[in-house]
C-alpha cells in the first residue's frame, strides 16, 4: 500500500543539469529562452513518468496546452554551473491545472522560480475539454501542496509603443500539437529590446498569457510597450490582428 510520502515523492520531479555552451549568452550566463526550455523539458519528463504526457494521451485525441507562465529570476547560472530543476503539479481547479518550477544551484540556493497554468484540449476540435477522471484523481493530492504565487488577471498595455518586429513561424518551431511551440515565444518577446539592452540589464520577471495558436508560416508582429524605465508590456499579433499572447517583463 502506498503511503502519502510515496505519493508526494512521485508527484515531484528533480533532475540535475550542467549549463552547456549552447545555453549561454555572449556574457556566459544562461539565456532566458534556454532556462525556459529546461523548465519545459523537466515538465515533459515528469509527465512521461506519470504516464500523462502528450504521447500517452494521443490515442484519446487529448493534449496539454499552456495558458500562463510566470517566471521570477534572482540570479542566472553561468557556463559550467550544475543546477537542479524541480517541478511538480501544484493543484487544479475548474479552469486550470497548475505546475511549479524551482531552479537551485549546487549550494541549494534558489536562483529562479516559475508557476504555470495549463488546460487540456481535444485535438480534433482544438477546444478545451475536461480532464479524464484518472488524471483528476492523480492530481487531487497536489491541491494540498504549497505552491508558487500565481499571477491572475490582466494588465493594461503600456502607453508608448517603442518597437515592433516581424517574424515568421518556421517549420522547426512547431511542436507535437502541430502549432508554434511555447519554447520560442520568449525569443519573440525579448528580441525587440535589441542587443545593447539585453547585454546591460537582467530580466527579473516575465509573465506570459498565451491566448491563440500560431501555425506554420503565420506572419507575426511582436510589439514592445514601455510602462516605465524597467517595466514593459509585450503583445504578439498574428497578421489578422488576433493576439497570440500578451506579456509583461521587469528588469534590473
Amino acid at each position: 500500500m502506498k503511503t502519502s510520502d510515496d505519493i508526494h515523492s512521485k508527484l515531484i520531479h528533480s533532475k540535475y543539469y550542467d549549463i552547456r555552451t549552447s545555453e549561454i549568452t555572449s556574457t556566459k550566463v544562461m539565456s532566458i529562452p534556454s532556462l525556459i526550455r529546461l523548465f519545459m523539458e523537466s515538465a515533459m519528463l515528469h509527465a512521461i513518468e506519470l504516464k500523462v504526457s502528450v504521447w500517452h494521451l494521443e490515442s484519446q485525441q487529448l493534449s496539454w496546452v499552456i495558458r500562463r507562465f510566470s517566471l521570477t529570476i534572482n540570479t542566472l547560472p553561468k557556463l559550467g554551473d550544475q543546477i537542479q530543476i524541480s517541478t511538480n503539479p501544484s493543484g487544479n481547479d475548474r479552469l486550470f491545472t497548475y505546475r511549479d518550477f524551482i531552479l537551485k544551484n549546487d549550494l541549494g540556493e534558489v536562483l529562479a522560480t516559475a508557476s504555470s497554468s495549463w488546460i487540456m484540449i481535444n485535438l480534433a476540435s482544438r477546444k478545451r475539454t475536461t480532464l479524464p477522471m484518472y488524471i483528476q484523481n492523480l492530481l487531487k493530492p497536489t491541491n494540498q501542496f504549497k505552491h508558487q504565487p500565481r499571477t491572475m488577471g490582466k494588465w493594461p498595455l503600456g502607453e508608448i509603443l517603442i518597437k515592433s518586429q516581424n517574424f515568421d513561424v518556421q517549420y522547426h518551431q512547431l511542436d507535437f500539437n502541430k502549432h508554434m511551440s511555447n519554447l520560442y515565444y520568449p525569443e519573440w518577446i525579448l528580441e525587440p529590446f535589441g542587443a545593447k539592452w539585453l547585454k546591460t540589464y537582467q530580466l527579473k520577471s516575465m509573465d506570459i498569457v498565451y491566448k491563440n495558436e500560431c501555425q506554420y508560416a503565420d506572419k507575426i508582429n511582436a510589439q514592445l510597450f514601455k510602462n516605465d524605465t524597467f517595466h514593459f508590456t509585450h503583445r504578439i499579433l498574428k497578421a489578422d490582428g488576433i493576439e497570440a499572447l500578451v506579456a509583461q517583463t521587469r528588469w534590473g
